[in-house]
């Protein structure tokens, strides 16, 4: 991609969790100098707080895993009002029946032009996903099912 498309752009990528091998932060660092893009590797604990804040300073979540349950990041980042690029590898159902939007992908390829696409149009946050997931797993909506579990 152009390294102009990336002027106005900071990646931040958490790899606070999980074992990490020895010289990979340092690879990612190498292919974010070559882009030239800012960046912010973020290598230490987050709070709670300071997960929703890096959530809600979020505009674009790219949800690149290859496996996931159910992803309690993937919930935080949409009802925080990112735009999730979320791979089709990867199906939730539950999203998909409530109407939730989010933009696919299938395969890594398609990721340039998509962030592309982004970046060349003003980004689109879904406002109606909060008031959908607020459905799905609000304490207002959930109690019910819980108290029943103890009755």
């Amino acid at each position: 991609m152009d390294k102009e498309i990336w002027k106005d752009v900071c990646f931040v990528l958490p790899m606070t969790y999980g074992n990490i091998e020895d010289g990979y932060i340092d690879s990612i660092k190498v292919l974010l100098n070559k882009i030239g893009c800012e960046y912010q590797l973020i290598t230490n604990f987050l709070s709670d707080i300071d997960v929703a804040k890096l959530r809600l300073a979020t505009d674009v979540f790219i949800h690149a895993q290859t496996t996931d349950a159910f992803s309690a990041s993937v919930l935080e980042y949409l009802f925080a009002g990112a735009v999730v690029i979320n791979p089709k590898w990867i199906s939730y159902e539950e999203l998909r029946d409530l109407g939730i939007e989010y933009i696919e992908y299938s395969n890594f390829d398609e990721l340039p032009e998509i962030i592309e696409q982004l970046l060349d149009s003003e980004i689109n946050v879904f406002e109606s996903n909060r008031i959908k997931l607020e459905s799905l797993s609000s304490w207002a909506s959930v109690k019910e099912k819980w108290l029943a579990l103890y009755v």
